[in-house]
């Protein structure tokens, strides 16, 4: 009870701080509170200037596949599923530590990965670039310049009845001097 007044007040102090201070800061959103109990997760607020440097043109490319396994051990690729690239900041590494349990990514359920791509700013998104995989689960990000970056791959099916099934996949990749770097993602 009282953590969920703690977290209630927080949130308040934090709404009321964007109000103070004016529409520019307004239409800044930060990462939200855990949306799991005992998750560490701090207020982080999106800087543009954080990203800017993913915009400029480079040398090096990432690309893979990204699967899982259903319970019943069949493979199920991300094909025509979509995988984001987020160039690594403040703002995103929080994001994947929140979102994934750890700052080099990991795996989720789809229900989670929801709940927490509803609370990154709309702003973000035009720094995350985006792709889709192909046929066979594979995709290709070239033209990146040198910096550190999360590949986050989104696999999906349908269970018996319609109810989707699957999850993301998100890995660290760290890119320099025209590099051509190869992830499989998988939990």
């Amino acid at each position: 009870m009282a953590r969920q007044k703690d977290l209630m007040m927080r949130r308040l102090v934090v709404a009321a701080a964007m109000l103070a201070a004016g529409p520019a800061l307004g239409q800044i959103t930060p990462l939200p509170e855990p949306l799991v109990a005992g998750e560490a997760t701090e207020v982080v607020t999106f800087k543009p200037a954080a990203l800017a440097w993913a915009m400029k043109p480079g040398r090096n490319s990432v690309g893979g596949d990204a699967f899982m396994r259903t319970r019943g051990g069949q493979v199920i690729t991300c094909a025509g599923g979509p995988v984001r690239l987020l160039p690594m900041a403040e703002y995103t590494r929080t994001f994947v530590q929140d979102t994934f349990g750890s700052a080099e990514g990991g795996a989720v359920r789809l229900e989670k990965a929801d709940k927490r791509w509803g609370w990154v700013d709309a702003n973000a998104f035009r720094y995350f670039p985006e792709t889709r995989c192909n046929s066979r689960g594979e995709f290709t990000f070239a033209g990146l310049p040198d910096g550190s970056y999360y590949v986050i791959a989104r696999v999906t099916w349908e269970a018996l009845g319609g109810e989707p099934q699957g999850g993301e996949i998100a890995q660290l990749v760290r890119l320099i001097g025209g590099q051509t770097v190869t992830v499989s993602l998988t939990p």
